[in-house]
């Protein structure tokens, strides 16, 4: 259960600043949602992934149609969603998914090629902007 390791993350360990952040429960059902649909592999971390000090992220690592993704995502409000695909990141070969998310920066994720994914009201909800960006990816080629 997703909410029990963010539970055990708050109770003590370092990673949360004070005060407590605001969990966004949508965001663990969608976790969830998502892990189903894609047959995704689930790992967290409650190191400073994306050297986001205090934070932590779940990140969903999955193929599809051949082709590897990983969607990082941190249930505290004022998160942004990242969505990488590692055709896009030749540079990285030989590195897992999970590693990738987890030591570089969301800028340098950024510009190699992932995607962030900002939380705002519209007419597409989260995951479907999700699901619509991996799409994007997939299609993406390198230059």
């Amino acid at each position: 259960n997703l909410r029990k390791i963010i539970d055990r993350v708050q109770k003590g360990e370092k990673h949360f600043p004070s005060p407590k952040p605001t969990i966004i429960d949508e965001r663990l059902g969608m976790i969830v949602a998502l892990r189903d649909k894609y047959d995704a592999k689930l790992s967290y971390s409650s190191e400073n992934m994306m050297n986001d000090s205090g934070n932590f992220y779940f990140v969903l690592e999955f193929t599809q149609d051949g082709k590897e993704y990983a969607i990082a995502e941190n249930p505290v409000y004022g998160n942004a969603t990242y969505a990488i695909a590692r055709h896009l990141m030749p540079l990285l070969e030989g590195e897992s998914l999970l590693t990738v998310v987890a030591e570089l920066s969301r800028k340098s994720i950024r510009s190699l090629s992932g995607r962030q994914i900002i939380h705002r009201e519209g007419p597409l909800q989260h995951d479907e902007k999700i699901e619509k960006t991996i799409a994007q990816l997939s299609a993406q080629t390198l230059n």
